[in-house]
C-alpha cells in the first residue's frame, strides 16, 4: 500500500520472506511432501536415481573469489556415465600425472 511504512528486520541477515521460504522447503523436504524433487543423495539413500540427464553445477567460493562449472550425467537402467568425458578438469589432472582412480 502506498505511503504504509511497516517495519522492516532481519533474520540472521534473511528477510522473513526468504526465510519462510526456506522453512517451507525444508519441512516439506523432511516430510516428503513434494516426491517429484530431486532427491538429496546420501550413502544409505531410499531413493533410487531414475533414468535420465542429470545437470551437476558444484560450486566453490572464498571472499569474493569462486568458480562454478556443469556438468551432465547420463543414468540408464544399468549404467551411469558423463555425457562429456573430455572435459578440461579431467584433462588437467590427466596431464599432471593423476588418476581418478587415487586408491
Amino acid at each position: 500500500m502506498p505511503g504504509l511504512r511497516l517495519p522492516t528486520f532481519n533474520v540472521k541477515g534473511f528477510s522473513p520472506q526468504t526465510v519462510s521460504y526456506l522453512v517451507g522447503d525444508v519441512v516439506g523436504s523432511a516430510l516428503r511432501l513434494d516426491v517429484r524433487s530431486a532427491p538429496f543423495w546420501k550413502p544409505r539413500s531410499d531413493r533410487p536415481c531414475e533414468p535420465g540427464l542429470w545437470a551437476f553445477e558444484p560450486q566453490i567460493g572464498r571472499g569474493d573469489v569462486g568458480a562454478k562449472w556443469g556438468e551432465v550425467l547420463v543414468v540408464t537402467e544399468d549404467t551411469a556415465y558423463w555425457l562429456d568425458d573430455d572435459l578440461p578438469h579431467v584433462r588437467y589432472w590427466a596431464d599432471h600425472g593423476v588418476t581418478q582412480d587415487a586408491s
